[in-house]
């Protein structure tokens, strides 16, 4: 499990520390810092498959993501720890980048793995690359980097929102792609064919949910095309109605739901899940089943999602909230405190406390 994460001039954070649990939802206002925090986890998964240079290069540079650019502060810091299988053993991921004239280099990354009884059993640092250690050292099958490696390539960021006429949700789809599922949805129909054929429970579960938030749906049909067998599209059936319909005439609520559903109740999910906003255009009833489905799977993965729903952010509890505030010293993440609410929630709902601004994280 990841536990803790410290950032030190990191986009818009200065220097905060966040504790991380299974559920975890950011709420905050526009530009306070949550896409910032979000896009953490994007740097982690280019940093899995050696690639953070091009990461920094879609972010337009090292100035646009160290705090305030290089002209104020020339290097960043992160810290991942994480814990281990063994209750008494902690593994530690830190990265330093620092402003060079051609841009950056990694100036440190340290992997360590802290016993509470023999201290610190391991630590590696390389300084002065271009690219970051953790591949080449979990490729040779170093011990902690491994561990460290092995944590961060389950850590997935979920983007849904592209149901436009030509997403790849509504196109043909490969069926030598089915699995696991992509980050975009974009081979959703195919993932779905993959859980029929080998984990009928859980797709049946995911047809069931559907069914009641969409009430008209019956079930999709997942049939290779006749003249491409290694094709399949998203096409469905309603109920009492043997015609077939085509992904274009689904709402685009209901396929960022149906990726949603998939995603949450898949019988193996990535050991950590970051959605950003996932309530975009989905019905009030549809955001109570989603806070549910979230629930039921913080039971076999971390989740890390950022809001801006008054309905979403009362179906859990105080202690599931981390407020993002952005203030002159940067943004700063702080976890609701269920003992200092308490007068206040007997009488209001989280919702209610969030738009009177007495959360925080409005402005």
């Amino acid at each position: 499990m990841l536990k803790k994460i410290q950032l030190i001039h990191f986009r818009s954070f200065c220097q905060t520390e966040v504790d991380i649990k299974n559920i975890n939802v950011l709420i905050g206002g526009n530009g306070s810092g949550k896409s910032n925090f979000i896009s953490l986890f994007t740097m982690l998964n280019y940093i899995q498959i050696g690639r953070l240079g091009d990461w920094i290069v879609n972010k337009g540079g090292f100035d646009n993501i160290v705090y305030n650019g290089i002209q104020e502060n020339e290097s960043l810091n992160i810290r991942f720890l994480f814990d281990a299988e063994s209750s008494n053993v902690q593994n530690i991921y830190e990265l330093s980048l620092r402003a060079t004239e051609e841009d950056y280099i990694v100036a440190a990354e340290r992997f360590a793995s802290w016993n509470s009884q023999a201290g610190l059993i391991f630590q590696n640092e390389e300084t002065n690359q271009k690219e970051t250690k953790l591949k080449y050292f979990a490729d040779r099958k170093c011990k902690v980097p491994s561990n460290i490696y092995s944590s961060i390539k389950g850590f997935q960021v979920f983007h849904f929102d592209d149901v436009s006429a030509n997403s790849n949700k509504k196109r043909l789809q490969n069926l030598d792609e089915s699995y696991p599922l992509h980050p975009e949805g974009d081979n959703i129909v195919a993932f779905l064919y993959y859980l029929k054929q080998n984990y009928i429970d859980s797709y049946d579960k995911i047809v069931e949910i559907i069914r009641l938030v969409t009430p008209y749906f019956d079930d999709f049909i997942l049939e290779p095309e006749p003249t491409h067998s290694n094709q399949i599209k998203l096409r469905w059936r309603e109920k009492n109605n043997l015609k077939t319909f085509s992904a274009s005439l689904i709402s685009d609520g209901t396929i960022r739901f149906i990726c949603l559903c998939t995603l949450l109740l898949q019988p193996t999910p990535p050991l950590l899940i970051v959605i950003d906003e996932p309530e975009l255009g989905l019905h009030p009833l549809a955001i109570s089943f989603l806070a549910e489905l979230i629930k039921k799977a913080s039971s076999r993965t971390q989740i890390i999602l950022s809001s801006q729903s008054v309905t979403l952010l009362n179906q859990f509890e105080s202690q599931d909230i981390m407020v993002v505030d952005r203030t002159q010293s940067g943004s700063k993440i702080k976890r609701l405190n269920e003992s200092e609410l308490k007068g206040w929630l007997d009488e209001y709902s989280l919702g209610q406390l969030w738009e009177n601004n007495y959360l925080g994280g409005r402005y």
